[in-house]
C-alpha cells in the first residue's frame, strides 16, 4: 500500500492506534498480560511506520519504551528508532512558537 495515498484517518490506522491505547490500559489492569500488551504496542509502531506517519510512530514508540522500561526491559532498537525520530519530539512547542511569531499582535 502506498502511504502517500492513505487518508490520515484511515480506519486501519485508527484501529491500531486505539488498540495500542487500550493495550496500555489493559496492561495496567492485568499485569500478567504484559507479553500481549508488548505485541500490541509493537504492532501499533509497525502500522504507523508502514503508513509513513512518523509523528504517530514516535508517539507509539514512546509508549512502547515507557512500557518496556516499567517492566525493567529496555529495548535498544526502540531507543535507537526514537533517536532517529527525535526531530518530532518537540513538534508541539515548535508549532506554538511559529503560530505566535506569525500571529497578528
Amino acid at each position: 500500500m502506498d502511504p502517500a495515498r492513505v487518508a490520515v484517518w484511515d480506519p486501519a490506522v485508527v484501529a491500531t492506534l486505539v488498540a495500542a491505547i487500550l493495550t496500555l490500559v489493559a496492561a495496567d489492569l492485568a499485569p500478567t498480560e504484559r507479553d500481549h500488551a508488548e505485541a500490541q504496542l509493537r504492532d501499533a509502531v509497525r502500522c504507523a511506520r508502514d503508513y509513513g506517519f512518523a509523528v504517530l510512530e514516535r508517539r507509539c514508540l514512546v509508549s512502547l519504551a515507557e512500557f518496556l522500561q516499567s517492566g525493567g526491559r529496555p529495548d535498544a532498537a526502540v531507543d535507537s528508532r526514537l533517536g532517529e525520530l527525535s526531530r518530532f519530539g518537540d513538534l508541539d512547542r515548535r508549532v506554538a512558537r511559529a503560530m505566535q511569531a506569525y500571529s497578528p499582535a
